[in-house]
């Protein structure tokens, strides 16, 4: 039993690394993976962010609250949309690895090697997990650079809250992505349905622009993405303290609002809930995507059998 067990892991640390280096030897891909969301800062900090300043000033009365509050509100807003869409654009492009292998034949190699199926297909989602958390840990450094010259509202529990949450969405995400890719069966497919994403779950998890100016189906659409919970849950520790420092100044009806607007608690069905509903949602997020997981694993190794014998056939004509 003992050396079954360390023959599993020494499979399991050989393939998450062998998977790992594919990923981080495509230099093309890591550079796309990390240019993304830093061409969104940069956006943010040239054009997009004096827009949200400015809305929120103007509805703001005039002179009580110190321009540098108004710009930690909106700079948090932006970073917790940023890491949340970043875990999930990250992780599905990771994953990738997954259909290249099942494109070319590989994995059906795998299903008939010694090796457990099931340490395989763990090696992949480890593998995409940790560099999903590699990538996600650059942006989050590089924020937490930009905040410290911008304006900084963070203590360290928030830090450390932020950080949790980091490795909570990211396996979300990890897993979400999983059991989206093991629907292609082609990389140039998983492109196109990445490109798609990539614009798209920035609107629906209120990372470009909030929730609330979208409308109620907006709102409602966004409750049944993990995104959402996780994006509520950054800017919740991002602009608690700037809000907190607000409320000095504020009646506390104003404040609520400003939290309101920029979906500091999530809106469940138009239900304002707090900070640890989001928590809740995001791990039976996990849950539900582990579980679904189980249940696709002997269709998605069938699958993988027969395009295995078809990319044989192939290479042999």
């Amino acid at each position: 039993m003992v050396e079954k067990f360390k023959t599993d892991m020494y499979a399991f640390i050989c393939l998450t690394g062998r998977n790992l280096k594919l990923f981080f030897r495509d230099k093309m891909q890591v550079f796309f993976s990390l240019l993304a969301p830093i061409i969104v800062l940069f956006l943010y900090v040239a054009f997009l962010g004096e827009t949200q300043i400015d809305s929120l000033r103007a509805s703001l009365p005039e002179g009580m609250v110190s321009e540098e509050l108004i710009k930690g509100v909106v700079d948090g807003w932006m970073l917790s949309g940023l890491l949340a869409v970043t875990c999930i654009t990250v992780a599905v492009s990771v994953s990738s690895v997954t259909v290249a292998d099942n494109e070319k034949g590989i994995s059906a190699d795998f299903d008939s090697s010694p090796v457990r199926g099931s340490i395989v297909r763990f090696s992949y989602m480890a593998a995409a997990y940790a560099s999903t958390l590699i990538i996600t840990f650059v942006i989050l450094a590089i924020g937490l650079i930009y905040l410290a010259i911008s304006g900084w509202y963070l203590n360290a529990e928030q830090v450390f809250a932020i950080i949790g949450n980091v490795l909570l969405s990211a396996l979300s995400s990890t897993l979400f992505a999983t059991v989206v890719v093991s629907f292609f069966r082609s990389t140039s497919a998983l492109g196109g349905f990445i490109g798609i994403i990539s614009a798209a779950i920035g609107f629906l998890v209120g990372a470009y622009i909030p929730l609330s100016v979208l409308g109620k189906g907006m709102e409602y659409v966004a409750c049944f993405l993990p995104g959402t919970y996780s994006a509520t849950i950054f800017r919740d520790m991002f602009i608690s303290g700037a809000l907190d420092e607000m409320a000095l100044t504020l009646p506390a009806e104003a404040v609520d609002a400003i939290a309101e607007n920029y979906s500091v608690n999530v809106s469940f069905f138009g239900n304002s809930m707090p900070t640890w509903f989001s928590v809740l949602m995001l791990l039976a997020s996990v849950i539900f995507f582990a579980v679904l997981l189980v249940l696709l694993t002997p269709a998605m190794a069938k699958i993988r059998r027969r395009q295995g014998g078809h990319s044989k056939k192939v290479k042999a004509k």
